[in-house]
């Protein structure tokens, strides 16, 4: 039926730094609703989103030269990468009017800062480790509602890694010569969700469940034989509300165990 029929169309490009919700405004009237979305929608565009600009990654290697870094280590690199994209969604009805039906901003720094080590020979064995910093925030219009729903998220995060060929480890009395490796993660992140209401025009800041994610899990895997191998694991979880958050639930989690693999061939 040609009367209820109507198309869509998806658009995106990657955009210079994003703009700031907190500085957002657009030309409100009371009288006229259907103005008022094509105003907030342009308003989003033009405010929120940027000129197109490509997006970036890149790795420093070769750090291990540095003075301070050669003392300890054979492998350092740098890592930086920064996306941002703006993307919306319009519908185009049966009388060729186009409706902006969504739009949104994403923005991040994945990593801002990312450290890679591999270090010298600790202990007879191999160590590296990494460090992350990353933020990003997403940005998403509801035209119909006149509202933006703002996240921010940041976090960083440590993994390190050890491993050890011909550890010795005396077991039902036998001196066994063989493989461990020690893992390590720990990382933070934290969640801040708000949601922008303009319905009348001015910018009403609605808190929503923000959060702060601690998760702490080493483990250590020893190999018996290339058959024969037990992992211990200890996992640490912790969630915790932001300041202005009142409905997000402490909890804390802790699990362990220890994981028996045997290969059959």
């Amino acid at each position: 039926n040609p009367t209820t029929k109507t198309s869509s169309i998806y658009t995106g490009n990657t955009i210079l730094f994003a703009g700031d919700v907190e500085k957002f405004s657009y030309e409100f009237n009371p009288d006229n609703p259907a103005q008022n979305r094509r105003n907030i929608t342009s308003a989003f565009k033009s405010q929120i989103g940027s000129i197109p600009f490509p997006n970036w990654s890149l790795t420093i290697s070769g750090l291990e030269k540095f003075p301070f870094f050669s003392q300890f280590a054979n492998s350092v690199t740098l890592d930086n990468s920064f996306i941002s994209e703006y993307k919306e969604s319009r519908l185009i009805d049966i009388n060729s009017y186009d409706i902006p039906n969504s739009q949104s901003v994403i923005q991040a720094f994945s990593p801002l800062l990312g450290l890679n080590f591999s270090f010298k020979e600790v202990l007879g064995g191999n160590l590296t480790s990494t460090f992350r910093l990353n933020s990003g925030t997403t940005n998403t219009l509801n035209p119909i509602g006149a509202s933006i729903q703002t996240i921010k998220t940041n976090e960083w995060s440590i993994i390190a890694n050890f491993s050890k060929s011909g550890f010795n480890l005396p077991l039902f009395g036998l001196s066994l010569q063989n493989d461990i490796a020690f893992a390590l993660t720990f990382s933070r992140t934290t969640n801040n969700p708000v949601n922008y209401e303009f319905g009348t025009g001015q910018r009403v800041p609605v808190f929503g469940n923000g959060s702060t994610v601690t998760n702490f899990n080493p483990s250590i895997q020893y190999s018996l034989s290339s058959k024969v191998s037990m992992q211990f694991f200890y996992k640490y979880i912790k969630t915790e509300p932001t300041g202005q958050t009142l409905t997000t639930v402490p909890r804390t989690t802790n699990e362990g165990g220890l994981n028996i693999r045997i290969t059959i061939q």
